[in-house]
């Protein structure tokens, strides 16, 4: 008989968790507060949220 082949532990360290835990749960928070809503509905209130705003890259990686 041969041993059950089991999952090999996570790779992901915590600390790498806990700093992207906010993220996380806002993902779960807005797919809460738009339950209601199609996949449209979701893309669309994304877009209506993001309009106006300006991300460059040097602002994502901390180049700045």
């Amino acid at each position: 008989m041969r041993p059950a082949v089991t999952e090999p532990p996570s790779v992901v360290p915590r600390v790498a968790v806990k700093f992207h835990l906010f993220r996380y749960l806002d993902e779960g928070v807005f797919s809460h507060n738009l339950r209601g809503r199609s996949d449209y509905g979701r893309f669309t209130a994304v877009l209506v949220a993001a309009a106006g705003r300006r991300l460059t890259y040097a602002e994502m990686f901390g180049q700045r």
